[in-house]
């Protein structure tokens, strides 16, 4: 359940209890003589309970009215009970409210009976006289029933709320439901996959939401076609170029025996563009078949210690033949194995270090460190580089994306190095980013690849 979903459910549920709420209070309000079963109950122990109370003092005095008005049980449906002298003065001080003023205004010795809405007797006056020959006028009003009693009664807000908040939840379900499995499918569309069989209910729709579930399988199927014929022409046009190229090793081998004995630096010029040329559409070969499999080629045990060793040791024999001579120092204090194929993370890991070899100033240290979690391991590599733009940082990992043209002039590389390195990393569950350092020049590639679970078992013991 997504916010959405809440939002709209509890917006529909809210809306109905205040209209609820609303209804009640101005049903009770305005048509109470239509509640006859509770009002006339309630009016029947209003006047019986104002009767006792007469009786009380006529027979027995104030005292004891005093004493039988102090038990509430005494005073069902009785709001209060004023008992005025002679002097038209209440006995106990208490405020009188209008409409037992207007009852004073009338004659005093006069016996009424009040009624506001049919049948309820809403006042009560008695005249009494006590046995030691005192005139009260008693004078009792109705306490009419709170609306919780009878259009709110505890039952019927349980029932209320509850099919209420259950219609309300179908009904977030109804609009919120198709939101999801688009959302299901953009996911699968973000993973490369072109799967649209989730929305076949969707699309049968007659609304919007069926609209749009049949424009999004449109948008998804000329995608596909977008980015298989994208495919398919990288690998049609790496392909087509082997063929010429070889005839031009052939024809470049026939003039070094032609003109042996010559100056050859335009031969050697066209051999090595020729070299340039092979491993631009070897990258490109790899770069298809990797982004075009959804997973590795096979899924071995493969020691991330033991792979690292191997990639340092090949990139410190490269320094020494090179004018930097830069170190690569590796800490990577476990033996960690995760599940993959281990020429493509070979491949995917040795083009950023050779990254970081290239760009780093002459004479510096390259560090490879490797963090351990109970899920991942985490594998930064750490150069002292001019570093990426921040605007840059996510681009690099696209095919044929260089930064700056300090980044394009002698580099003997394809562009592509990093891209096939983010599509070997993903394709292992993993994930890979750019950091620029910042207590000093440098950037900070790391790539976390999930760990075997019985390798971490090990290591944790």
């Amino acid at each position: 359940m997504y916010s959405l979903f809440w939002k709209i459910f509890f917006t529909y549920w809210l809306t109905i209890l205040t209209i609820e709420l609303f209804t009640a209070w101005f049903t009770a309000d305005l048509s109470e003589n239509e509640i006859h079963p509770i009002l006339e109950q309630q009016n029947a122990e209003f006047v019986t309970s104002s009767t006792q109370a007469v009786s009380i003092l006529t027979s027995q005095g104030l005292p004891e009215l005093h004493l039988w008005l102090q038990h509430k049980d005494n005073l069902k449906a009785v709001d209060e009970i004023y008992v005025i002298n002679k002097h038209r003065e209440e006995i106990n001080n208490k405020p009188l409210p209008d409409n037992v003023m207007a009852i004073l205004a009338n004659d005093y010795g006069k016996q009424i009976l009040v009624d506001h809405y049919q049948p309820v007797k809403h006042t009560l006056s008695f005249k009494t006289t006590t046995p030691d020959g005192e005139d009260y006028l008693l004078i009792s009003t109705f306490k009419h029933p709170t609306l919780v009693k009878y259009l709110l009664a505890p039952q019927r807000v349980v029932l209320s709320v509850f099919i209420s908040g259950l219609i309300c939840f179908f009904l977030a379900r109804y609009f919120t439901s198709p939101l999801a499995k688009l959302r299901c499918s953009t996911q699968m569309l973000t993973k490369g996959e072109f799967d649209t069989t989730a929305l076949q209910h969707l699309r049968n729709r007659s609304d919007e939401f069926g609209a749009l579930a049949v424009d999004f399988e449109n948008m998804t199927i000329r995608l596909s076609d977008l980015l298989n014929s994208k495919r398919q022409l990288l690998r049609d046009i790496s392909h087509e170029l082997r063929s010429p190229l070889a005839r031009i090793r052939v024809a470049l081998g026939l003039a070094r025996i032609k003109y042996q004995f010559t100056d050859t630096d335009e031969l050697d010029r066209i051999e090595r563009e020729i070299a340039r040329l092979e491993s631009l559409i070897n990258e490109l070969l790899t770069f298809v078949r990797i982004r075009s499999s959804a997973k590795p080629p096979s899924t071995i045990c493969v020691n991330i210690r033991e792979l690292l060793d191997l990639i340092v040791s090949d990139a410190q024999y490269e320094q020494q033949q090179a004018r930097g001579k830069n170190s690569i120092k590796l800490h990577c204090p476990h033996s960690i194995e995760v599940k993959g194929d281990a020429q493509l993370l070979h491949r995917a890991i040795e083009n950023i270090v050779r990254n970081a070899c290239y760009y780093s100033p002459d004479n510096t240290v390259i560090h490879i460190r490797c963090t351990l979690t109970t899920e991942n391991v985490r594998i930064a590599i750490e150069d002292f580089g001019p570093g990426v733009p921040n605007d840059m940082l996510e681009k690099i990992f696209q095919p044929f994306v260089r930064v700056s043209s300090a980044r394009e002039t002698d580099t003997g590389g394809s562009g592509i190095g990093l891209a096939i390195a983010k599509q070997v990393i993903e394709i292992h569950s993993g994930s890979i980013m750019a950091i620029n350092k910042t207590d000093s020049n440098g950037l900070i590639v790391a790539i976390t690849l999930p760990i075997h679970r019985e390798s971490s078992q090990r290591s944790a013991a």
